[in-house]
């Protein structure tokens, strides 16, 4: 019997050409959008599943509040890991990972530059699954001045040569490095990159004991059988242990009476894979992606099947009077409503099936610019990844059962005795069922461009709002501690390159902040703290940035005599007891082993106007510049430059940089692309919202368009009739599209409330945002109304075209 169905639903469809083309490509769309949302969703839920211990490996984070100003990131002293190893028998291994920034790697006469170093403990191939494929895992990293390096790495180095043995020299370092291991290629699904690995040890935070200084990463791989929490339950005693002496010696207050104080300062555990979609902890190695990215772009996916299986049901109830004829005389042969049911159920299966096909050749060919629109590298691997297909497979049979059921039961209901006697028509219920199939599709169709058009416009403020600095023209120069005490004499000579307007030195530069340090009031108890963003910059740091003073001055150029004064922003005043900041100073924590406590004091001279330092995920906190002594031998060199001539002039600014660094690659970026990138996850999410908007409503489209043809056919002698009576084109076009418009504006009702709902709590989600505004609505509405009377007008001028005496011949 099954054999039959399947020969009787060919032929079926062969003889429905139009019709099935229609349903095919509205099927197929909506597959193939939903398998690139599948594919990029599985992608993001995959990062750090290779770990082969990845259910007990966690990151430790910081979650802290200091009189109001909260830390929640994954920063951690230098000696937890190993005490936390010693003294906690539920840990089982520890590692700790400092992520440098682009570092300069030399192999005899050659220099690559190298933007995944990280250095680790030697326990770090017990933690992550790393594996060597030359090296002992065990040894490889247990000396200073060694090295792992991935497999691609050491082709791009050595070459064909053998890479075990050799030296190679790592940054700033004049000690050579040994290259002790050879390692498999990270994966691209990993919370950080990692093509070469060097020996914590090497470096002196190996063997920094302050509890209170967080700087590094730390991870635990605990026990079999034990559960975070009884970590955690375990990190106060510790703390206060090992960071309460130093806190009771700044403050004068012990562990627990600063805790009373109403602050907080506590390490929890964060699971690894936790860690891509969890952008909230701050500190990660690599960008962290938004996981209610993940459940919007579910949701769409499931929206764009729904929209296509409705586009079906509509389809195949609105010719249900041109297979009435074959139902009833199927009934009369002997068929039951089973075998009827049967019989139509196997038509809607082959036909997703064949729309199966299509969006897999789809998917293939638009793969690449999928890529391309949202900037990562997804791929489909049909045979590595086994249950691709008995999942596509799976989706297609149930796509064709669900879409296809309403048609085949409502078909296989019609009466013998009605159809054959001609009384076919399907009456009101029939047209509402119809009616109510458009209206759910345009209630979608309409709530995602709502949604598409609120998610950029947030993305476009996002990055065109006013930061309140110059981020134009400005070109930043990374990794200048290699200048070391000639950083001033060269930024004389960069200074008087034609093209160049001014430059500056500083610690820290907007959207890089990388100290956040603990201070206090003159005026205020030695036991309270203020927590300040700190940047040490020389006295052009403003002109070069553009940013604006309230009131008192800057540093002059003489430094010297400006070595203890400090500026703040607008902020500090409004969060911290500063009533006159001109009558204050600040006081900030120093000294060493053999002097003890000591406080150094600066006298505020300037407020600031605020400017963001951060992206506009944050909102903006307390802000201190301090002055740049010579001991600042690090940080940033931030180039004003002329935009005519600009890659003259940058080209002339490397030949600087070479002669005062023995040939060294210079490091840098554009602050205004810099910033661009800080918002890549919103761009990713803003044109996906955009590509598959427009799939969603081109689906809906479809169905309106094959809707209005079937309309224009059943009504082919009542337009034949109102064209005679002298009725206009036009006038028929309305006749028909009234309809449709009254459906469209109820979608909308139906829809506005639901999508507002959902946009007003997610825009809560940003400190800045944009706010809903009537043209969003009514923009939403010209854009539905449009394409819908685009849609149909094809259809209906066709037929309200055609000569008079002909239509009345129709039927």
């Amino acid at each position: 019997m099954f054999k039959n169905y399947i020969k009787t639903a060919l032929r079926n469809i062969s003889r429905q050409k139009g019709y099935v083309f229609i349903n095919i490509l509205g099927l197929a769309i909506g597959i193939a959008s939903s398998m690139l949302i599948a594919v990029y969703i599985f992608s993001e839920l995959s990062y750090d599943q290779h770990h082969h211990k990845k259910d007990r490996i966690y990151r430790v984070y910081l979650d802290g509040k200091i009189n109001n100003q909260e830390m929640l990131g994954a920063w951690t002293p230098s000696p937890m890991a190993f005490t936390v190893k010693d003294k906690f028998p539920e840990v089982e291994e520890a590692v700790r990972i400092n992520a440098w920034d682009e570092t300069i790697i030399r192999y005899e006469d050659r220099t690559f530059v190298e933007d995944a170093f990280i250095a680790a403990d030697s326990t770090f191939f017990k933690v992550f699954t790393a594996p060597l494929i030359k090296g002992n895992p065990r040894t490889a990293l247990t000396k200073p001045h060694t090295v792992v390096i991935t497999e691609s790495t050491a082709r791009k180095i050595f070459g064909n040569q053998p890479a075990m043995g050799k030296s190679i020299k790592v940054g700033s370092h004049e000690t050579y490095h040994e290259v002790t291991g050879i390692m498999k290629d990270m994966p691209r699904t990993s919370h950080f990159d990692c093509n070469m690995v060097g020996s914590f040890v090497t470096s002196d935070r190996s063997s920094q004991g302050n509890w209170l200084s967080n700087n590094l990463a730390t991870y635990l791989l605990l026990a079999r059988n034990t559960s975070a929490n009884q970590v955690e339950d375990k990190f106060p005693d510790l703390l206060r242990e090992n960071a309460g002496p130093i806190l009771e010696e700044f403050l004068g207050l012990s562990f627990d009476e600063f805790l009373e104080k109403g602050n907080r300062y506590a390490y929890h555990l964060q699971p690894l894979t936790d860690i891509h979609l969890n952008p909230e902890i701050e500190g990660g190695m690599k960008p962290a992606h938004d996981k209610k990215y993940i459940y919007i772009f579910s949701v769409v996916a499931l929206m764009l099947i729904v929209i296509a299986a409705i586009n079906y049901m509509n389809l195949s109830t609105a010719r249900a009077s041109n297979r009435a004829k074959e139902v009833g005389l199927r009934k009369v042969a002997g068929s039951t409503k089973r075998m009827l049911v049967g019989q139509f159920l196997t038509e809607s299966v082959i036909m997703a099936f064949m729309a199966l096909i299509l969006a897999v050749i789809i998917v293939q060919v638009l793969l690449p610019y999928f890529n391309n629109l949202i900037n990562t590298s997804l791929t489909l691997n049909y045979i590595d990844q086994w249950y691709y297909i008995p999942v596509l497979l799976a989706l297609a049979l149930l796509i064709g059962l669900l879409a296809g059921s309403y048609p085949a039961f409502y078909l296989a209901a019609f009466r013998p005795t009605s159809v054959l006697s001609g009384d076919v028509k399907s009456g009101a219920r029939n047209k509402r069922i119809r009616s109510t199939l458009v209206v759910s599709q345009f209630v979608i169709s309409a709530a995602l461009i709502l949604g598409t058009i609120v998610i950029s416009r947030q993305t476009t403020y996002m990055l065109n709002k006013d930061l309140g600095f110059d981020k134009d023209n400005l070109l930043v120069i990374r990794r200048i501690s290699v200048l070391e005490d000639q950083i001033g004499t060269f930024k004389a000579e960069v200074n008087k390159i034609p093209g160049v307007v001014n430059s500056t030195h500083s610690t820290m530069v907007p959207g890089h902040p990388n100290n956040n340090n603990a201070y206090q009031l003159e005026s205020q108890p030695r036991d309270e703290t203020y927590v300040f963003d700190t940047n040490w910059a020389d006295e052009d740091f403003l002109d070069v940035y553009g940013i604006e003073m309230v009131s008192g001055r800057f540093f002059t150029e003489d430094l010297s005599k400006d070595l203890h004064i400090c500026i703040v922003n607008q902020k500090s005043l409004k969060d911290y007891p500063i009533e006159d900041p001109y009558s204050e100073r600040i006081l900030r924590p120093g000294g060493n082993e053999e002097e003890g406590m000591q406080l150094e004091s600066f006298q505020i001279a300037g407020v600031l106007k605020d400017f963001h330092i951060r992206s506009l995920h944050r909102p903006i906190g307390p802000y201190l510049i301090l002055p740049a002594s010579e001991d600042q031998q690090w940080g940033y060199l931030s180039v004003k430059v002329s935009p005519e001539g600009m890659s003259q002039t940058v080209e002339r600014i490397e030949q600087t940089w070479k002669k005062f660094t023995d040939n060294d690659p210079m490091l840098y970026f554009f602050m205004d692309n810099e910033y661009a990138s800080l918002y890549q996850e919103e761009q990713r999410s803003s044109s996906l919202a955009v590509a598959f908007a427009v799939l969603t409503i081109f689906i809906a489209s479809l169905g309106l368009f094959g809707l209005t043809s079937y309309t224009a056919e059943q009504r082919t002698r009542e337009i034949g009739i109102r064209k005679a009576m002298g009725s206009s084109v036009s006038g028929i076009v309305q006749m028909i599209g009234k309809e449709t418009l009254r459906l469209i504006l109820l979608a909308l009702v139906i829809s506005w409330p639901l999508a507002y709902y959902f946009l007003v709590n997610w825009l809560t989600n940003y400190p800045y945002r944009v706010s809903l505004q009537p043209w969003d609505f009514i923009a939403t509405l010209l854009i539905i109304v449009v394409v819908a009377f685009i849609t149909i007008s094809y259809q209906t001028i066709r037929a309200a075209r055609k000569n008079p005496a002909h239509s009345l011949r129709y039927e």
